[in-house]
């Protein structure tokens, strides 16, 4: 009786496993490059799932050495951050446009 369960629960395990893996293919595509910094935990710069891109929040993080900008000024650090996504969204063949007010005033 108690060989029965274990099989019993192992086919339930085996058939939840199936069921979440199937469920994950949902045609999700990862972006990743080396023109932005890597990131600090276990997630993606970026995925794409269908027409949809969701990027990871950029710090002022030198992608070369993944080193904080920490004295620089706000400006220097928001060109940094739009350059660190416009290397994510390069890598996906995107673009990212700025208006030139952006650069006229702190930010």
């Amino acid at each position: 009786m108690l060989s029965l369960t274990a099989a019993g629960l192992l086919g339930l395990a085996t058939s939840v496993s199936f069921g979440i893996a199937n469920a994950q293919d949902t045609g999700k595509n990862v972006i990743s490059t080396l023109n932005a910094p890597k990131p600090l935990g276990p997630y993606s710069q970026s995925i794409r799932v269908s027409k949809t891109i969701y990027l990871t929040g950029q710090l002022a993080t030198d992608p070369k050495t993944n080193l904080a900008m920490a004295n620089a000024s706000i400006e220097d650090q928001t060109r940094l951050v739009l350059e660190n996504l416009k290397g994510v969204l390069a890598a996906d063949e995107l673009t990212i446009v700025l208006s030139q007010q952006l650069s006229s005033s702190k930010i």
